[in-house]
């Protein structure tokens, strides 16, 4: 695909995709660009842990997959952003599950099997705080939340800003 695009001038190079994910060769990491910012700091580095576990995971179990369906991987993404830990996941590579589950039912499996890796990341105690955030809803909830219980959006960020910390 890069080869393609640069080659009919569309982009200079790998720095000018947008994706989800994008490698950056020159650091040697993988960007990922999938998460607005939580309202809370330690689902921050719950996110940010379970990525590394999952990433490591994936590493350590040497996982290579086939090119993914692009109609499930969007409407896969389509449902956890519109339906969040509710919405329905097919998994394209089957490693999960055979059968179309709930995204937070699909994050539960992926966080046992990240669980087991060996090699394990600074940030390793982080990736079980997930589970609280499938159970307690996002952040995206709490605001909806507060601005139901108080019908003031002035409130919603000033609990926002409040909680931040906790």
């Amino acid at each position: 695909e890069v080869k393609t695009l640069k080659r009919h001038g569309i982009i200079a190079g790998v720095r000018d995709f947008w994706w989800d994910n994008r490698p950056r060769p020159h650091f040697g990491t993988i960007e990922v660009r999938i998460c607005d910012l939580p309202s809370r700091f330690r689902v921050i580095l719950a996110i940010v842990s379970f990525i590394q576990a999952a990433v490591a995971w994936i590493v350590e179990e040497d996982l290579r997959t086939s090119r993914l369906d692009p109609c499930l991987v969007r409407a896969n993404k389509w449902q956890a952003l519109r339906h969040r830990f509710a919405g329905r996941f097919v998994d394209p590579t089957k490693i999960l599950t055979d059968d179309s589950v709930t995204i937070g039912s699909a994050v539960e499996l992926l966080l046992v099997k990240v669980s087991r890796c060996g090699e394990k990341p600074a940030s390793a105690p982080y990736p079980h705080d997930v589970a609280s955030i499938i159970s307690e809803g996002s952040g995206a909830d709490l605001q909806q939340h507060i601005y139901q219980k108080t019908g003031d959006l002035r409130e919603v960020v000033r609990m926002g800003h409040q909680g931040f910390w906790k």
